[in-house]
């Protein structure tokens, strides 16, 4: 598992739903799945209260050499 902290740059309305999230490595890649747990101060949210400018903390498995991420979990902070 890896986990970043950083600020969503770009929400892609595809399905799965796919974020851009910009870290101070660099930028990520991200996609959720039906499983993603999206919470807000430990509180359950939806994948469609992610916007740009949201500061995140995701939780997944890398998906591909470099900045791809799967998404297990997602807390907006």
């Amino acid at each position: 598992m890896t986990t970043i902290t950083g600020e969503i740059t770009e929400v892609m309305e595809s399905w799965p739903l796919q974020l851009v999230v910009m870290t101070q490595a660099g930028s990520y890649d991200i996609a959720l799945e039906a499983e993603t747990s999206v919470t807000r101060a430990g509180q359950a949210a939806t994948a469609n209260d992610l916007s740009p400018g949201q500061q995140v903390r995701i939780t997944g498995v890398t998906s591909e050499p470099g900045q791809g991420l799967i998404a297990h979990t997602i807390d907006m902070l």
